[in-house]
Formats: C-alpha cells, structure tokens, sequence
C-alpha cells in the first residue's frame, strides 16, 4: 500500500455492534432513526479509515440526513418519480456526504459528479450485468466505485481521488467472503467479517491525490483539524 492510500483498521466487533444498535433503534422507531443510523454508521466507518496514519473524520448528523431525505422525496413528488430514476438523489447524497468527510489535515472533500453520468454508470452496468447473468456485476461494481471517485476532489484542489481496484479483485474478495459464509452457516457475515474484509479492499485502492501544498503544511496538520472519530461507502458500500 502506497503512503497515499486510505487504510481500513476497523474490526468486526466495532461494525457488528453499530449495526446491531442501528438496526434494533431503526426497527423501535419504525424507520424513523435510520437517517440517524445512516450517519453513525458512516462516522464509525471513518473514524478506522486512515491517511498517513491518522483517522478522517466525518462530522454530517442524522438531522441532516433526514433534511436531505425530506427534499429527495419533494423533487421527486414534482417530477414524478424522474428526480432518483436519473440520478439525481444519489448525486445529492454523495454531494452531501463529501462535504462531511474531513480528511486528517482538516481539509473537506467534495463530489463533483453529474446526474446524467451517474444514470449512464447505472444503465450500462445493469444492461452488461444482465446480458452476462449476473457475472459483470463485479466488474460493473469496479467500474461504478472508480467513477465515483473519479469525481471526488479534495475543496478546493484540481486533482480527483483514484481508484485502483479490479473487476478480478473484487471478485476475489467475493468468493472468499461467499466460502466463508457457508463454512461458517452464515456466522462470517453476520457478525461483520464479510464486511471489514470489503471496506479494507475499498479503502486500500482508493488514492488520495497528491499535492505539494498538503505536503509542505505537514507539520501544521498536527494542530489543525485533529480528527473527532467516526461511510462508503462505500459505500461507501452502497
């Protein structure tokens, strides 16, 4: 792994247990704390991915999260089901989530990525992924996480995120997870090891982009921006 390369540190034991807690408040309120779990998730995920040995961090809230759900469901009332079809509650959520993710020297990402190449990433990868049966998707999900970090840029800088992972590799990283399931009736995944061995995958091929100014301030970003603690998704994953 390169010294510009994100690095996933996180354990089953810490993702297990934040899922478990999204999940059982998620089904309490009857939907209504996922917004709130989306946000935490994400501030878990991060505060174990590291740059140069030190955590981002993510500050978005589930408030926000919520706002953000109340507009996606406005614009799409009025154009009728157009606004998620073509792409552009995804670019709203990814917009959103860049610019709450906070790299360690308190710089701010941001998604620069339009709706019409997002809809034109999702139509081919589902029309390849069906002609294939099913055997592209992973090349597809490759294909689908490199544009995204295509057009994820650090505020403020001209040089975009890169992602080196493979259609191959990730299908390698989904066949050990798949063995590991049945070996284990199911136990691998549950309790998050598919999961970790996933977002380390992710998180190891994307490459932050270099750049002189955040090299020669190396000594300030000690005292600037310490991270908090916190996703993707990944989605990270999504």
């Amino acid at each position: 792994m390169t010294r510009n390369n994100l690095d996933f540190r996180g354990t089953w034991t810490e993702l297990f247990g934040t899922v478990i807690v999204v999940t059982l408040l998620t089904l309490i309120t009857c939907g209504i704390y996922a917004p709130w779990g989306y946000a935490q998730m994400r501030r878990v995920v991060l505060a174990h991915t590291f740059y140069r040995d030190r955590p981002l961090r993510f500050d978005g809230t589930g408030g926000q999260v919520f706002g953000e759900l109340l507009w996606i469901l406005l614009f799409t009332v009025i154009t009728l089901g157009l606004y998620p079809l073509l792409g552009f509650a995804q670019v709203r959520l990814l917009k959103w989530e860049c610019e709450h993710t906070i790299l360690p020297d308190g710089r701010r990402l941001e998604y620069r990525g339009s709706a019409f190449n997002l809809f034109g990433q999702y139509l081919l990868i589902g029309l390849l992924s069906t002609l294939t049966l099913g055997i592209y998707y992973f090349w597809g999900y490759t294909q689908f996480r490199r544009h995204i970090i295509a057009h994820t840029f650090i505020q403020g800088y001209g040089n975009p995120f890169q992602f080196t992972g493979t259609g191959g590799q990730y299908l390698g990283v989904a066949l050990v997870n798949l063995l590991l399931t049945i070996i284990t009736l199911g136990i691998y995944s549950l309790l998050g090891f598919a999961m970790v061995r996933t977002l380390k995958w992710d998180t190891g091929n994307t490459v932050v982009p270099f750049d002189d100014r955040s090299s020669s301030s190396s000594t300030e970003s000690n005292n600037v921006g310490a991270p908090s603690g916190v996703n993707i998704t990944v989605n990270v994953t999504r």
